[in-house]
């Protein structure tokens, strides 16, 4: 006489179910899952990052040229400066008198002088920066 679960078993179709090959397949979805998961999570973290580095790069860009412009300003007003000196130091020999003689001439020499002092390393860090790549 049969068991109560050979007559189960008996009553189920005789076509063997490779159960071993399921229970892998199953595994391998849930692999893929994850795996599809953890690539979309890494996917918005690496949005998220490249988006406010973009923004950044922006605000630096727009600061660049602010200083590209403030440079460009100055320079403009040492020329300015440098023309006026020009003008001064000849009407002050045309008189005769020794243009050194008035301390806004001496302390716009040496402002000038220092500008140009300072003119090559600045030029080089200008060139830096406007050598940046625009988005």
């Amino acid at each position: 006489m049969k068991s109560n679960i050979e007559k189960v078993y008996s009553k189920l179709p005789q076509k063997k179910h490779n159960l071993g090959k399921q229970r892998v397949e199953l595994k391998n979805a849930q692999e893929l899952e994850k795996l599809t998961n953890d690539a979309d999570e890494t996917l918005r973290e690496f949005d998220n990052v490249l988006n406010d580095w973009v923004n950044r790069y922006i605000d630096l860009q727009n600061e660049v040229n602010s200083v590209i412009n403030l440079a460009d300003t100055y320079s403009a007003k040492i020329l300015d400066l440098e023309n006026a000196l020009d003008q001064f130091g000849t009407s002050a020999e045309d008189l005769g008198v020794n243009p050194f003689q008035f301390d806004e001439y001496t302390n716009a020499t040496t402002y000038v002088g220092s500008y140009q002092s300072n003119q090559d390393l600045n030029n080089e860090v200008l060139d830096v920066a406007k050598s940046m790549k625009q988005l």
